[in-house]
């Protein structure tokens, strides 16, 4: 039988901050234009999942 990971343990947990929310918003953007600049994502495509990431956030989107 294959052996599964899971979690065992969560040291030091606490709610999210307002703060946490940002830091982990502008990593994910990071890496979708990472993802651009490696020809991973075409531009369409990455301004799509930016958008559907503010979204998610409920951030303003995107002034062009």
């Amino acid at each position: 039988m294959k052996e599964q990971i899971r979690l065992a343990d969560v040291e030091h947990a606490r709610r999210a901050t307002e703060e946490d929310r940002l830091f982990l918003f502008e990593l994910q953007r990071a890496l979708l234009l990472e993802l651009r600049e490696m020809g991973v994502l075409n531009d369409r495509q990455c301004q799509y999942a930016e958008d559907r990431l503010r979204k998610q956030e409920d951030l303003p989107q995107k002034e062009e």
